[in-house]
C-alpha cells in the first residue's frame, strides 16, 4: 500500500484498492491465513527498504484482519 499523508488536523479519509491481495480463503495470495493477519499504520514514510517496519517511525494504529 502507498505511504498516505494526514493533515495538520489528524484526520484523512481515503480508500485503497490492494489489487494483490484477496479475503477469499484459501487462495495463495490471502489475508485470512492461519495465525492471523493485521494492518499497522506508522508515524512516518516507509522508505521501502528496510523490514519489517520499513524505518516508519512508532506504531500508531493497528488493526486486525478476520473473516
Amino acid at each position: 500500500m502507498p505511504n498516505i499523508v494526514v493533515g495538520e488536523n489528524g484526520k484523512i479519509k481515503e480508500s485503497y484498492l490492494a489489487e494483490n491481495v484477496t479475503l477469499k480463503k484459501g487462495e495463495k495470495n490471502s489475508l485470512l491465513r492461519k495465525g492471523g493477519t493485521s494492518l499497522v499504520i506508522h508515524e512516518g514514510a516507509d522508505d521501502g527498504k528496510s523490514q519489517p517496519a520499513g524505518d516508519a517511525g512508532d506504531r500508531l494504529a493497528c488493526g486486525v484482519i478476520s473473516k
